[in-house]
């Protein structure tokens, strides 16, 4: 604690024991602050007092005396700039994307990088921003998490002919909560864009501007229900043919990326990454990562596709050489 200097910035995390107090942030990183005044150590009166002008006593007393237990000192630090994250940021996310397991305790040092990573994903600041070329969904997302949710998103939008954009976005967050367990996603995975980019919602136009609250998206009934026989569905199975359906027999700048992934790889990537990189306002490296994905999602597709195919499964598909721009 003494080696906290003011200035410092404070990413707080709430301990997954947290639980307990039926808090809903437990195991989740919440926000920032920095420390506003040097580390002391103060009596158990001092504290008390202090925590008596700062916090409604009366309700926060049984929780600060089972914390304080029969200690008589204590490390006492003032913060100040509390900023709230838009999007909390959790535990399980931390340890599967980034490889750190947060120290269930009351104070840890964090790495430069881990702190960028964090705050990056809490105030929704990606490298890269809205533009029609990707599929930025894939941004957060394994490709097998993404095809499920898109899946699970595609079976639930059929019920009905036409969505608002805030049904949809409740559509998104309970696919996530369903398929990998995430919390307060919508903005986090970017797949209402997405939706409209491979041809699955009708709202506005994808290759010019963002989904705009008062279009109304319609769904494309015909594409879902294709797939949905094709796949039985199993929600991965039914994610990957719509895109590869999509990818077929639909148009937009996205789809124009996707093909020519689908068509020469590699080679196809090194390409859009240049080309790319004068559209859309992201670092060649980012770029490169979410193409990496989107190849990747391609070869996963066309394993799929393949592996239906071969139990006797019709995916008619229209051949390559109508799909316009693959080279």
């Amino acid at each position: 604690m003494k080696a906290v200097k003011k200035g410092a910035l404070i990413v707080h995390y709430i301990s997954k024991k947290a639980s307990i107090y039926r808090n809903k942030y437990a195991g989740y990183y919440v926000g920032l602050s920095r420390v506003s005044e040097e580390c002391v150590t103060i009596s158990r009166e001092e504290l008390i007092g202090k925590l008596k002008e700062r916090v409604a006593w009366e309700e926060y007393e049984d929780f600060a005396r089972s914390l304080m237990k029969d200690r008589k000192e204590f490390y006492y630090v003032e913060l100040d700039e509390f900023k709230m994250f838009e999007r909390p940021v959790g535990y399980r996310e931390v340890v599967r994307d980034l490889g750190f397991k947060p120290p269930q305790r009351y104070i840890s040092l964090l790495e430069e990088n881990i702190v960028r990573e964090i705050l990056s994903r809490g105030f929704l600041d990606s490298s890269i921003s809205y533009n029609p070329y990707l599929l930025q969904g894939l941004t957060r997302l394994s490709v097998n998490e993404y095809l499920s949710i898109l899946g699970c998103i595609a079976s639930k939008l059929i019920r009905r002919d036409s969505w608002n954009k805030e049904d949809v976005e409740s559509l998104v967050s309970e696919a996530c909560r369903e398929i990998i367990g995430a919390e307060e996603c919508v903005e986090y995975v970017k797949i209402l864009n997405d939706l409209r980019c491979l041809g699955i919602l009708r709202a506005g136009n994808p290759d010019s501007e963002e989904w705009r609250r008062e279009i109304e998206g319609k769904v494309v009934s015909w594409l879902i229900e294709r797939s949905r026989y094709i796949c039985n569905n199993d929600l991965k199975r039914l994610g990957a043919i719509m895109i590869v359906t999509a990818i077929s027999m639909r148009d937009s700048k996205c789809l124009r990326i996707l093909r020519r992934l689908w068509a020469n790889g590699e080679d196809a990537l090194y390409k859009l990454v240049e080309e790319l990189g004068s559209k859309v306002e992201a670092s060649k490296d980012g770029l490169r990562k979410l193409l990496e994905k989107e190849l990747q999602l391609i070869e996963h597709t066309h394993e799929i596709s393949k592996d239906l195919a071969s139990k006797g499964v019709a995916i008619i598909l229209l051949p390559i050489e109508s799909w316009g721009e693959t080279s």
